[in-house]
């Protein structure tokens, strides 16, 4: 997806000149941003942080 191409591979190391991940990550942990790798993931992940909202 468009998001995705944009924020890069979780290793900022290895992430594409101008990513995010590439322009402001330090690790593959604190690689900046997150972004889901499905929509089923996405789903998941949002009922888990923002359970109740």
């Amino acid at each position: 997806s468009y998001l995705r191409k944009i924020v890069g591979t979780t290793d900022p190391s290895e992430a594409a000149e101008g990513t995010i991940r590439r322009i402001y990550g330090t690790t593959k942990t604190q690689n900046a941003v997150h972004a889901s790798d499905s929509l089923a993931n996405a789903k998941r992940e949002m009922e888990f942080f923002f359970k109740g909202h």
